[in-house]
């Protein structure tokens, strides 16, 4: 026997070994190739509900950037969208921001549910793209973006035992990520009269020609009493990048230091042309900062502190995080300030060939969970790399969704879930215990 095949064997152990100790995070869907529906059902968690609400027809005519298009500001509860079945908000609930005139009431006002407080646990979300005759298509070109607002003193007061959300946006899903499953054994845990607040717009970057199309946001959703496998609850934090716009001063910069020992500083910018209203404001070391900034072209960094106040209070595990950019970001990160090693980050695919399209961005989705230190520093980055000739826009948020230790079933959840034998009680004392027909009369004292 030679000496070659040993080393051979002997360096296909060393890498069996090495990819084995090597840290596996997933950055994408969870089971590429197949649908949210069918992810989830392979989890085997219980019964889904899958529900849908319709928007539109959207008018594109035109070239929208971000925060331009058409849009619709939904106001429901979430047994508006599980005991209504499919919620169609049509036309006369379009807004065009540029033809604010043309607009009836914006806002869908759901009918909120009469029936008894039910919790059920939101799985995953989908949006699609509908054109002529609702047949989905291929990409979602035409979509700036689907944001999912909670509001947190009804989360509050829902859920007393459970660790409370430190955002009121619970999810996000624009072009490139058009689908979002939490993983096996986790899930949100919501009322069915809690309110929600959903905005889907429009966009187009892309197409020269008129087009009508709808959005369709479709949920998943697990009925408690119908689960079969016990699910671990969520909370979440969404931080999000900005530039300083004017009076960045050296105090504010040693201050900041201060604050945020071994992050970079916050980057400098120019807010973008068409940032909304509020777009602009001041922080806490009197600072003009922007959340919707230029990006000119070429390559540019991007970066600043976490600001959430308890984003880091405790040790965590982060299960499932997405991301939310404009066209010709190519990648998102979550850092600890001070270590070159990312906790997670992300790539993002633009497609230039005909005009702007993101077509894919990756999103984490993991069971067992990546580690957040307590105590600890951390900055959101971003890279942008603007190839074309001109100024873009851009934004970066990160909803990062956390397993919550403190959560328990609220008592509304399990009124009628009273023990009905002696020995599911510890507590209690059987006494006279009487069999008829094989059915069991049980006193308890």
């Amino acid at each position: 026997m030679t000496t070659q095949p040993i080393a051979f064997l002997f360096s296909i152990a060393i890498t069996i070994l090495c990819s084995a100790l090597a840290p596996s995070i997933s950055f994408a869907s969870p089971a590429v190739g197949k649908s949210p529906a069918q992810t989830i059902r392979s989890m085997s968690e219980g019964k889904s509900i899958e529900r849908s609400i319709t928007a539109g027809p959207f008018l594109i005519d035109r070239k929208y950037k971000s925060m331009e298009g058409p849009y619709v500001d939904l106001h429901l509860t979430v047994g508006d969208i599980t005991d209504g079945g499919n919620v169609i908000a049509d036309e006369k609930f379009v807004t065009f921001t540029d033809r604010p005139m043309t607009a009836l009431p914006p806002q869908f006002q759901g009918k909120t549910a009469s029936q008894q407080r039910t919790l059920y646990w939101l799985k995953g979300i989908k949006i699609d793209v509908l054109g002529e005759n609702d047949k989905v298509l291929p990409t979602t070109e035409f979509v700036c973006h689907m944001n999912l607002d909670i509001d947190r003193k009804f989360r509050a007061a829902a859920f007393p035992e459970a660790e409370p959300s430190e955002t009121e946006r619970l999810i996000c899903l624009t072009q490139g990520l058009d689908s979002i499953v939490f993983p096996e054994g986790f899930g949100v845990p919501v009322a069915s009269d809690e309110p929600w607040r959903i905005i889907m717009q429009a966009a187009n970057r892309t197409s020269s020609v008129t087009n009508l199309v709808k959005h369709k946001l479709t949920f998943y959703f697990i009925k408690d009493n119908e689960l079969i496998r016990p699910l671990k609850a969520l909370t979440w934090s969404v931080p999000y990048l900005t530039v300083v716009v004017d009076r960045d001063t050296r105090e504010a910069q040693d201050a900041d230091k201060t604050k945020h020992p071994h992050c970079g500083l916050i980057s400098s910018g120019l807010t973008a042309p068409n940032a909304g209203d509020g777009g602009v404001w001041t922080d806490a070391l009197g600072r003009k900062v922007s959340g919707h900034w230029v990006v000119p072209p070429g390559k540019h960094n991007y970066a600043n502190p976490v600001n959430v106040a308890d984003f880091a209070k405790k040790d965590r595990k982060i299960h499932l995080a997405w991301a939310h950019i404009h066209p010709l970001c190519t990648k998102f990160a979550l850092k600890e300030c001070g270590e070159s090693k990312n906790i997670f980050s992300g790539k993002v695919v633009t497609s230039t060939k005909n005009g702007l399209l993101i077509e894919k961005m990756d999103y984490i989705s993991d069971p067992k969970g990546i580690a957040l230190k307590g105590g600890k520093n951390y900055q959101l980055e971003a890279t942008y790399e603007n190839t074309t000739d001109e100024a873009q826009d851009s934004m970066v948020s990160c909803g990062i969704f956390f397993a919550d230790d403190n959560f328990a079933r609220p008592e509304w959840a399990l009124q009628k879930r009273q023990a009905a034998h002696c020995e599911m009680r510890p507590s209690g004392v059987c006494t006279n215990l009487k069999s008829t027909n094989n059915t069991a009369s049980v006193e308890l004292k």
